[in-house]
């Protein structure tokens, strides 16, 4: 009868969890969202107001205060990229950039953990060095899950402005017409794909040391029942 060892059991484990590990870290897609501010059939679209807060279209201030609102879940830690596309592309100041018509909507990205509208607080886009603005964001996230809001860049979250609070406080409803153009938007969520290469060369190397060591010792054990 074979007999394992508690060494061996670990060691084995150790192997499979570390492909495992590998296998799983290499196949994290990006995740867009789109849509649009002036669309009274998004349904990802909430007002400004705290929770419950409904979006309105009966004018154009009523359409930059309008905000678009998703869920993320991040499969485990890692920096992750939000990026807006074209806007990326470009900084801009809000006091002489205008959108027309023919353009997107110029956005903010407010970031919260947790569910719902007790999610609180954790980044939003930020002011570059030059005084302009960039609405992309490159920030660390564990694993777990998000909410993620999409505004007119002169409508921030209360919960930023007091530096701390929740998605359910709502937005300050100071969103800039001139600032919505169309009303499009268009974020694409680069989940981290893989812990840094080099890491994770050392995580499969490690599986491959385990996986050899296990079948030394399960040699070992195999002669030493038979007497060799």
């Amino acid at each position: 009868m074979r007999t394992f060892s508690l060494k061996q059991m670990l060691w084995q484990r150790l192997a499979a969890a570390s492909f495992a590990l590998v296998c799983t870290l290499a196949h994290a897609d990006p995740v867009t969202f789109g849509g649009s501010v002036a669309d009274p059939n998004n349904p990802a679209l909430m007002g400004s107001g705290s929770e419950p807060s409904t979006p309105s279209f009966g004018n154009p201030s009523d359409v930059a205060n309008n905000v678009a609102v998703y869920s993320l879940t991040v499969p485990f830690g890692g920096f992750t990229d939000f990026n807006f596309g074209g806007f990326s592309d470009f900084t801009f100041s809000p006091l002489f950039q205008t959108s027309d018509a023919s353009s997107g909507l110029q956005p903010y990205l407010s970031l919260f953990r947790g569910t719902g509208a007790s999610a609180t607080f954790f980044a939003a886009s930020g002011g570059l060095p030059d005084r302009s603005f960039d609405p992309d964001l490159r920030v660390f996230l564990t694993a777990g899950s998000y909410m993620i809001a999409i505004s007119n860049m002169t409508n921030q979250s209360i919960a930023q402005l007091r530096q701390g609070g929740t998605l359910g406080q709502g937005f300050s409803g100071r969103g800039d017409p001139a600032l919505v153009g169309n009303g499009s938007y268009r974020l694409t969520v680069a989940l981290p794909s893989a812990i840094p290469e080099p890491e994770a060369l050392w995580l499969l190397s490690i599986g491959v040391a385990a996986l050899l060591l296990h079948r030394r010792q399960r040699r070992r054990s195999v002669r030493a029942a038979n007497g060799d």
